[in-house]
């Protein structure tokens, strides 16, 4: 089985892409989404309620900058998640 990376999100169909954001709480998904490219941005934020999508970009606002480190560090959470799923069937991945 092929290792998920955040990246990705782009590729999964949109039922798979909510599925995996259920499964993460909103200040990880503010930290690993900092200094990631628009493409992955906006195909998390398609898939997200117009409240969250307000939230999350607030919650973004209010906090301090935040170092690569550490949203690579979110990041590989949020792979892990995507993993699992991917690995019990829950998820698709476009080829």
């Amino acid at each position: 089985m092929e290792k998920l990376t955040f990246h990705d999100f782009v590729r999964l169909d949109d039922q798979s892409t909510q599925i995996v954001l259920r499964q993460l709480d909103q200040p990880l998904l503010a930290v690993a989404l900092a200094h990631v490219g628009d493409a992955v941005t906006e195909k998390i934020h398609r898939n997200m309620s117009e409240r969250a999508v307000r939230l999350l970009r607030e919650d973004m606002a209010q906090r301090e900058p935040i170092l690569e480190r550490d949203a690579v560090a979110k990041r590989t959470e949020v792979e892990a998640v995507m993993q699992r799923l991917h690995a019990a069937g829950e998820i698709r991945i476009a080829s």
